[in-house]
């Protein structure tokens, strides 16, 4: 397979195929192609899409001994509708089964044994599987370690979906008739359509676990890396012995590469210089320049006094005189930096570029985005240059698709005007009208994007650094597969817009209508009953302020927490609510559910209850026994976010702390202020005790699978108290849930909750919560013996 388009390996692939990008001076593909040699593969065929007529020109009709025949894509079809379209040119009715690779990754992997562990066990489908501590970005197979039977799919999971250290390396074995039974000329993928389909219709999947080295090859990281594994024999390369002759070893073990017609200079060597570098053919290193730990392809020159580390150079660049260009600088094809330019950390450029200014800072690095367990974190708050805020607001407009219209809201927090500006400016610059709100919280960036319907994306503060939320139109915040597309475009040159630039204006109707929807709620309160009722609201954001102006403006009476008694205490705090009720104190979970309790199931449409799968096992059963229907969507999964987003306008308050207080308010004054009432009410809420722990610096990949297997065989909590049954939700993108019945009288369907997940940033989270607050320690406690 070999029609990708390696889009994260941008730059190196905007001018060649991935197949072709050299890993020691040779294409990737050729070590396939060797590999496949080794292994007794006479014959082959090459699915080719994107620049495909460069890898046949390259590779010829025959490779390594290899006859090759290309089946090219006229439109894009997938890895399987690719694969069967070429496997209709290469084989016959007799083939029985496919070998199947990526083209474009390095592997030595030993097929032979792949090839005869799917015939011993007569499968279907296999799937040659290695284990990595970091899969995001990859398929991850979950099999059973004994059998090798496949037991579940996750494509490309954030971390709260790990549950496996093992990924799919894009090596199959397959028999002829899965391809057989897919349609001509239709777009299929393996990992997405395929093999899912296959499970559900019980074939025998497999999965061949290797201890081979793998590389995707796929990022700029693993590229480099991939370069150096090669280097120091780290993987087993099987093309011929003309390839090593260029490697030179130095006394203290450090190694470097140059191919043929390189010329370098003397000087290179001097002072330990000259380690740790691949040099591509006829590139040119004159005197005094100092390359460190870095990949140069061919043609390249670096003229005199030049420094070059740990950065990747693509072919026919020139770096001038005295230029220096830092580590993790990545130049495309044929980039010309002029004489003493500095290109700081991380910084890449265009193919074709020409950078001549003295101290010339590009925009910083993408990696400075850090997927945090509460958002996104962008970067520092006095590191935040007008160029790298103008990358992200281009970035935002461009996980916007090209059919829908370029609107997006952005609301800050008030002390970060300059930064809210520049970002404004990247949305304009890509073509995208950009709102500003100011000052700006959670549950505002929440309602503009369900009132709007479009993006709304709210930046805070937290200590010293900004964090990032993106909410879809439907009020959630955005799937975790859109912030991967975020990231994804902060790592690409955005071009300006081919149309017209956007425009920037201020919004000052989000904010008024929010407190029309507030006013609407109260002003179901009779003005007699709004005479009896004191209130304080601490904390909180712009939205808070608006309900407090809300209440007084109708009538409510507003006092100091200690100006005596009060009817209502409210502590708001970003998007969520508490409050003391007449001596009651209720937190933001019991809050909702009194409302809950009292809330008409025909008032929501269809009677559909949106919650997400993080809220509290008790919403789930408390909803459904209330006439409802809990609908319960997970960030990790697309569709999810979707599908629930049509059905959560009905029940905004569940998130918005304002909102909720504003209907507790009310409902609250349709029973007469009753104290009595309450404590009824709350009465049959069943009370739900939580315990959370993070276990920090373990392999998040290696531990999520263990526990994983461990829950599965049903051992994982066996040794809690009063525990009876058990049940494993095996729902992708939620870790591991485990559900359990106890032999004490439970309050709600399952008496206790288990949730393990991989954190985003480090560790493992566990979720323990019962309606005994024992139960819960011992449950907390029972996991993190089996971490530890």
């Amino acid at each position: 397979m070999a029609g990708g388009i390696g889009s994260r390996l941008y730059p190196i692939t905007k001018t060649k195929p991935k197949p072709l990008v050299p890993i020691l001076g040779t294409p990737v593909m050729a070590y396939s192609l060797a590999l496949l040699k080794k292994h007794g593969i006479s014959e082959c065929a090459v699915t080719t899409r994107y620049l495909g007529d460069m890898i046949k020109a390259h590779f010829g009709d025959e490779f390594c001994g290899i006859k090759i025949i290309y089946s090219e894509e006229k439109k894009p079809l997938g890895t399987a509708g690719g694969v069967k379209a070429a496997c209709d040119i290469l084989l016959d009715d007799n083939d029985d089964s496919i070998l199947i690779m990526s083209g474009d990754a390095l592997t030595d992997i030993d097929l032979t044994e792949a090839v005869s562990f799917h015939e011993k066990n007569a499968a279907d489908v296999t799937i040659v599987l290695k284990r990595t501590s970091d899969p995001i970005g990859y398929g991850v197979v979950v099999c059973d370690e004994k059998t090798g039977k496949i037991e579940k799919f996750t494509e490309k999971p954030d971390w709260c979906g790990v549950v496996s250290d093992t990924v799919n390396t894009g090596i199959y074995v397959i028999k002829r008739s899965i391809l057989s039974d897919l349609n001509d000329n239709t777009f299929y993928d393996f990992s997405k359509d395929v093999f899912p389909a296959l499970k559900d219709e019980k074939k025998r999947l497999f999965a061949f676990v290797s201890n081979g080295y793998w590389s995707d090859v796929g990022t700029m990281r693993s590229y480099y890396q991939s370069n150096f594994d090669v280097l120091y024999g780290r993987v087993v390369s099987y093309l011929p012995d003309i390839y090593k002759r260029d490697v030179v070893t130095f006394r203290d073990g450090s190694r470097s590469f140059f191919a043929g017609g390189a010329v370098i200079d003397d000087d290179l060597f001097k002072n330990g210089g000259g380690r740790n570098i691949i040099v591509g053919r006829n590139t040119v290193i004159s005197s005094g320049a100092v390359v460190k730990d870095s990949v140069l392809g061919e043609s390249i020159i670096v003229e005199n006094n030049s420094r070059i580390n740990g950065s990747v150079i693509c072919d026919g660049s020139v770096i001038g005189e005295g230029a220096l260009i830092t580590s993790g600088c990545v130049l495309g094809s044929n980039t010309e930096i002029g004489s003493n330019v500095i290109l700081l950390r991380d910084s890449f450029t265009e193919p074709y570029s020409s950078v001549r200014f003295k101290d010339l800072k590009p925009f910083e690095s993408p990696d400075i985005v850090r997927r945090a367990e509460n958002g996104l974190i962008i970067g520092l708050r006095g590191a935040m240059t007008h160029e790298l805020c103008g990358r992200i607001g281009a970035a935002l407009a461009g996980i916007l698709s090209e059919d829908e219209e370029k609107r997006i809201t952005l609301l800050f927090s008030t002390d970060i005007y300059g930064i809210a500006h520049a970002i404004a400016c990247g949305c304009v610059w890509k073509g995208c009208n950009a709102s500003l709100v100011f000052p700006g919280d959670k549950n505002l960036a929440s309602y503009t994007a369900l009132a709007k319907n479009e993006i709304a994306v709210f930046f805070e503060t937290a200590g010293d650094e900004i964090v990032m939320h993106i909410y879809d139109r439907s009020s959630l915040e955005c799937s975790f597969k859109t912030e991967e597309k975020f990231v994804s475009m902060l790592h690409r040159n955005i071009p300006v817009s081919d149309r017209s630039f956007g425009l920037c204006e201020r919004d000052a109707v989000t904010v008024r209508e929010y407190r029309e929807n507030i006013d609407k709620v109260l002003s179901s309160v009779t003005d007699a009953d709004k005479s009896n009722i004191t209130f304080s609201i601490r904390g909180g954001g712009i939205t808070a302020r608006i309900l407090e102006a809300s209440l007084s403006d109708k009538g409510f009476l507003c006092k100091e927490k200690d100006d005596g008694d009060l009817n209502f205490d409210f502590s708001l705090n970003s998007d969520r609510c508490t409050v003391n009720a007449f001596g009651i104190n209720l937190d933001f979970d019991t809050l909702r559910l009194v409302l809950t309790e009292r809330l008409d199931p025909k008032s929501v449409k269809d009677g559909m209850f949106v919650l997400s799968c993080d809220e509290k096992a008790v919403f789930t059963d408390f909803t459904e026994k209330a006439g409802f229907f809990p609908l319960v969507y997970s960030r990790s999964s697309e569709n999810s976010v979707r599908s629930a987003g049509k059905c959560a306008k009905e029940n905004l308050w569940m998130r918005d702390g304002v909102l909720c207080a504003a209907n507790f308010i009310a409902l609250f004054s349709h029973h007469r202020f009753d104290k009595e009432w309450l404590k009824e009410v709350k009465a049959h809420i069943p009370e739900s005790l939580a315990v959370s722990k993070e276990i920090m610096d373990v392999d998040r990949a290696k531990t999520m699978a263990r526990l994983y297997n461990s829950a599965m065989n049903k051992d994982i909590i066996k040794d809690i108290k009063k525990c009876g049954e058990i049940t494993v939700n095996d729902s992708d993108g939620e870790g591991i849930e485990i559900l359990f019945r106890s032999d004490g009288d439970p309050s709600y369907r399952y008496s206790g909750r288990v949730k393990i997940r991989a954190m985003r940033e480090n560790g493992i989270r566990i979720f323990a919560e019962s309606y005994n607050a024992e139960i819960a320690e011992e449950l907390c406690k029972a996991v993190e013996k089996k971490i530890l």
